[in-house]
């Protein structure tokens, strides 16, 4: 038998019993979270979409589960193709420390730099648990159906199975920068509005969204003129376009 073989028949008792306890992991955080209940409240696309998340899940942990019991199993094959890779081996070393780094951090859902880490948080702001203030404000659109306040999340609009009115077409990427740091640009308002215009929406106003971190209670108030006076240059990503009506219709009350 060959050599890397024997080794790594030695450790298969342990790989499997790792590569069990990973997948109990990740299950049981998925069963777990405290927001899974509210996935089945959702519309049918969000159902559907976390539905064929978790029978994909099972289904690669089954897979997988296959491979390793095989004498040419996953492992096997990693770490024969690694060997004929035509790079140094310290090279080599650098991959696996990246990639079991990155791994960890994903599996765990934290962020520690330099694994798994995103620019555009590496500086953010933390909330102050000392402030008198315990009430986050965040401005939002919103448009009217049954005569009654409906937020429109541009930033979900982006992925086709959480998107309530936009659909297919549209990139997370637009909607991310529609979100954050071109907001305050009309261009983008008016490309937004346009594109509502098969969902029956021709007005959007915008809105105060807060979340109360003591309370953790989340709450939406479309006063138009409270809107107005919240956007600010100091507020996170700068100032959000309001139109030009809202803000007529707010001095005319």
């Amino acid at each position: 038998m060959n050599s890397k073989y024997k080794i790594l028949d030695k450790f298969k008792y342990l790989a499997d019993l790792i590569y069990a306890l990973l997948i109990f992991f990740i299950l049981s955080n998925l069963i777990k979270t405290n927001t899974l209940p509210s996935f089945f409240e959702g519309s049918f696309k969000i159902k559907l979409f976390y539905s064929l998340h978790f029978l994909a899940l099972v289904l690669i942990s089954f897979l997988l589960s296959k491979s390793l019991k095989k004498r040419d199993s996953i492992i096997r094959k990693i770490y024969s193709k690694s060997k004929k890779l035509n790079i140094p081996n310290n090279v080599k070393l650098i991959i696996i420390i990246v990639f079991v780094g990155n791994f960890i951090c994903v599996l765990l859902g934290k962020t520690v730099y330099p694994f798994s880490n995103v620019g555009m948080f590496s500086n953010r702001s933390y909330f102050d648990s000392d402030s008198k203030s315990k009430i986050i404000y965040r401005l939002k659109y919103y448009y009217f159906e049954e005569n009654k306040p409906k937020i429109l999340d541009v930033r979900k609009e982006g992925f086709y199975f959480l998107s309530d009115k936009l659909g297919l077409g549209y990139t997370h990427e637009y909607t991310f920068s529609t979100t954050f740091h071109n907001k305050g640009k009309k261009e983008n308002f008016d490309y937004l509005l346009n594109s509502l215009v098969d969902a029956q929406i021709d007005t959007l106003w915008v809105g105060v969204q807060s979340v109360n971190f003591e309370t953790r209670k989340v709450t939406f108030n479309p006063d138009i003129c409270d809107a107005i006076t919240l956007n600010t240059d100091e507020r996170y990503y700068g100032k959000v376009y309001i139109p030009n009506y809202q803000i007529q219709k707010c001095y005319e009350l």
